[in-house]
């Protein structure tokens, strides 16, 4: 019997069915394609994309990194010119993670990776097969070559259902032709070959603020061995006006050769009874050093961790059900206001080059040690609202990294790092002082979810703004779920049973 049937042999949904086959689930995948190496609904197949440190600790904790690093471009910064001046910020620090960059890469070399280590750990993908029909709990499917043959198609009837990255499959959208109306978005992207000047740097991805958007880069695709600028909601080719433009603020010769790519995609609820929707192939559109295919790559984690005590009966489906809205505030991150009230100015594009210097010389959002810039994932990524994070109107006034927020790591003396115990689904609660019984007790209980440390360490202590009072419970996607810096026994057990609170068995 199948467990999870996971629709979608795509880095999303691979992430998914690798962990859940280590868990010892059952986990069957089915893709539309004929191979790896054949076309999707949208051909992504050249698409490049960039996984930032957060995904790359992510897919380190899951055992899925292993060699991939080295196969890829590391980014170790952003960085901005402008008449001369220059601002340039890192993504992280080697003492706060064992991934201080940001890897560039294509979307087909990421799904092989993820296909080779589904493979390696046992797992079998069905090419040539889509679903046919959803009758209550059952789907049924069918291979792709023998399509209308009634005889040849099989019945399932998994305990969950997950389509990933399923918003330009027309078989998806067919399934649910009577019981959803999700929403259209048109996406287009164009990447376009290009020369830069003598500040360029291929170890770092340059903003440019061309276009109606900000979130324009120029980057090196060592797939290509050029330079490409990433123009979003651009189509080809570039007028002559807009290329002089390029080349007088930014020093950009930019090439005839490009690759475009537009197509519309339907936004589905995050789920519909036992049918789960996770990551949108819209996402990966989204060429980023913080969101994009990472938002995916976060996403895909998020269920899983859940996903897995459900199916391994402890924990409730409504963990599964939990509504939590992630946000991550890409630099320079202006808001709705702001961006409107900027378009509105007259000639504001031509305030554009110097607006996003002086935004980001006096950036509050970024660190600065040793005399350089960080915009570290902590300050970057968090959730807005959470069913299941213990969130507080009070948190604001706190010090330090709250619920909600990503954790911070750092380097211990020993070499390792606070959060190597974030392994796979694994939480981690954070001690600032020895706390034996309980200790024994929380690993009695949930010692398969739970991993406990203790640290005295004055730095620990000093990034997080803790006492010996303080624990923090961080989540398998890095997150912090709960902080108090006055222990309470009760809250501790309360926060544990929201999460691992099992079904009640008539």
């Amino acid at each position: 019997m199948t467990d999870v049937l996971v629709m979608g042999a795509n880095p999303t949904g691979l992430i998914l069915a690798n962990m859940l086959i280590q868990h010892g689930i059952l986990a069957k995948v089915i893709d539309h394609r004929d191979s790896p190496d054949a076309p999707g609904f949208v051909d992504f197949r050249e698409l490049p994309v960039v996984l930032s440190c957060s995904s790359l600790e992510l897919l380190d904790n899951a055992g899925l990194l292993e060699d991939f690093v080295e196969k890829g471009h590391k980014l170790f910064g952003a960085r901005y010119h402008w008449k001369k001046r220059t601002v340039l910020f890192k993504f992280s620090q080697a003492s706060e993670s064992r991934f201080p960059f940001a890897l560039s890469t294509s979307y087909q070399e990421l799904t092989k990776h993820l296909i080779h280590k589904f493979e390696e750990n046992g797992g079998t993908i069905h090419w040539g097969t889509r679903p046919v029909t959803l009758v209550d709990n059952s789907i049924f499917i069918e291979s792709t070559k023998t399509s209308q043959n009634f005889e040849n198609r099989e019945i399932y009837n998994p305990k969950w259902i997950i389509a990933s990255e399923a918003d330009s499959d027309p078989d998806i959208k067919d399934l649910f032709k009577t019981q959803l109306k999700p929403r259209k978005l048109a996406k287009e992207v164009l990447f376009v070959h290009c020369d830069e000047g003598e500040p360029f740097e291929e170890s770092h991805i340059h903003l440019v603020p061309s276009s109606k958007s900000f979130l324009n880069f120029v980057f090196y695709n060592h797939e290509k061995g050029t330079k490409q600028l990433y123009l979003s909601n651009t189509c080809p080719p570039l007028s002559i006006k807009h290329k002089q433009k390029l080349l007088y603020n930014y020093n950009l010769a930019v090439a005839d050769e490009h690759y475009h790519i537009k197509s519309v995609f339907h936004q589905y609820p995050s789920d519909y009874n036992n049918f789960l929707f996770v990551g949108n192939l819209a996402n990966n559109l989204n060429l980023s050093y913080l969101t994009g295919i990472n938002s995916n790559i976060h996403a895909a984690f998020n269920l899983t961790w859940k996903l897995i005590p459900v199916v391994k009966k402890a924990a409730s489906k409504h963990l599964i059900a939990a509504k939590e809205i992630e946000s991550g505030n890409i630099l320079p991150h202006f808001s709705e206001k702001g961006q409107s009230r900027a378009k509105n100015l007259l000639l504001s594009s031509l305030y554009a080059p110097a607006l996003m210097y002086y935004f980001l010389r006096g950036c509050r959002q970024l660190d600065v040690s040793g005399g350089d810039y960080y915009y570290p994932p902590h300050r970057a990524l968090k959730y807005q609202n959470s069913d299941i994070i213990k969130m507080s109107s009070q948190d604001k006034e706190i010090l330090g990294p709250g619920p909600g927020m990503r954790a911070i790591n750092a380097q211990l003396e020993n070499g390792s790092y606070l959060l190597d115990g974030l392994k796979s689904t694994k939480h981690l609660l954070i001690f600032f002082k020895e706390r034996d019984d309980l200790e024994r007790a929380l690993k009695e209980e949930y010692g398969e979810w739970l991993e406990v440390v203790v640290t005295k360490d004055q730095k620990i202590s000093s990034l997080y703004h803790a006492n010996p009072d303080s624990l923090f419970i961080i989540r398998p996607d890095c997150y912090i779920g709960y902080r108090t810096h006055k222990f309470k026994l009760h809250e501790l057990i309360s926060y544990l049973l929201r999460i691992f609170a099992a079904e009640k068995v008539d």
